[in-house]
């Protein structure tokens, strides 16, 4: 067995490392000489590596995914992955929503790796009618996905149908945070939470809770004959199923301005009109929530003012509109 990776190691180097332990056939492409690619980084702090055959042009063709978390979170993160997989695929609905296979952790804990979705990239298509059938089809999926009951979860991934769980779960850094270190922006922050907390309380506390993907986004998804791929599961947990939605609305409403009432038809077709109906009313607190979220984020990543002043005044917009399934996105 090879020894513990080091502790001052890379997280390139844990993915190589991980690449050469745990999928044999991929050696040649944890060779030095044939450095992995660079896929990107997630909010809890994760390094993604993608590993293939590289072309003439240097252009790879990746087999494997490595992600590397800050911490020994791999291990757990695999074992959710495969029981997710089973219950999505014994359900038999006519509409597909896959899971990328989980191929392995390594000895440390540190590195999953995963095979690659099948499909193209949701956010790679342009406005047309071929975008159209897929949100119908992301629609469907996720229709699926919101038919699965939060008890396939963990007791602790099931705490997570309170409004303060959510927060909790998904805002880096906390609003509470945010009020206190964006000083212009003190009392706007405050009364964002106060409203959000107050429309929550009036009428979606008793919204039955399933299992939900909580970060759904056009990157997160992709497109195929064979159905949908929805990768990055690690905030995955119970939830209304209107926080999914609403998320996906505002990512629409940014990647294809001018295209909003098209793309929210094709999406709310596919989901279904009667589930649709059912928490419609519960799409503008959640738009809310979402956009408090990414002003948190902004800060986090340090953001003008400015951006997250949008995203605050985006929320009270959302908030203004209850009736409404689409709202204007405040630009990117």
């Amino acid at each position: 067995m090879n020894a513990p990776v080091h502790p001052s190691a890379s997280p390139r180097e844990i993915a190589t490392r991980a690449v050469r332990e745990l999928y044999g056939p991929l050696d040649q492409m944890a060779d030095p000489r044939n450095a992995p690619i660079e896929v990107g980084g997630v909010a809890s702090g994760s390094a993604v590596f993608g590993f293939g055959d590289r072309d003439a042009n240097g252009v790879v063709s990746v087999k494997v995914y490595a992600k590397v978390y800050p911490d020994r979170g791999a291990s757990a993160q695999h074992a959710r992955l495969l029981r997710l997989r089973h219950v999505l695929q014994t359900q038999d609905t006519g509409h597909p929503l896959h899971i990328p296979q989980p191929l392995g952790v390594d000895q440390d804990g540190r590195c999953l790796l995963q095979a690659p979705a099948r499909g193209q990239l949701l956010s790679d298509l342009p406005a047309g009618p071929k975008l159209l059938a897929a949100l119908s089809q992301t629609g469907a999926a996720l229709a699926r996905l919101h038919r699965t009951p939060a008890s396939v979860l963990g007791h602790a991934e099931r705490s997570g149908e309170r409004l303060h769980d959510q927060i909790d779960a998904l805002m880096r850094p906390q609003p509470d945070t945010l009020a206190r270190q964006c000083a212009p922006l003190t009392a706007l922050v405050r009364q964002v939470q106060t409203d959000i907390a107050r429309r929550h309380e009036d009428g979606h506390r008793s919204a039955p809770a399933t299992l939900a993907h909580r970060d759904v986004h056009p990157r997160q998804l992709f497109v195929s004959p064979q159905g949908i791929d929805l990768i990055d599961w690690d905030l995955a947990g119970a939830a209304d199923p209107a926080l999914d939605l609403a998320n996906l609305l505002i990512h629409l409403d940014r990647r294809w301005p001018g295209h909003q009432a098209d793309c929210t038809a094709a999406l709310c077709e596919g989901y279904g009109a009667e589930r649709m109906a059912a928490l419609r009313e519960r799409l503008p607190v959640w738009r809310a929530f979402h956009h408090l979220r990414r002003a948190c984020k902004s800060h986090r990543l340090g953001a003008e003012p400015a951006r997250i002043h949008a995203e605050l005044l985006a929320a009270q917009q959302a908030l203004a509109t209850p009736s409404r399934v689409t709202n204007p996105g405040v630009p990117t």
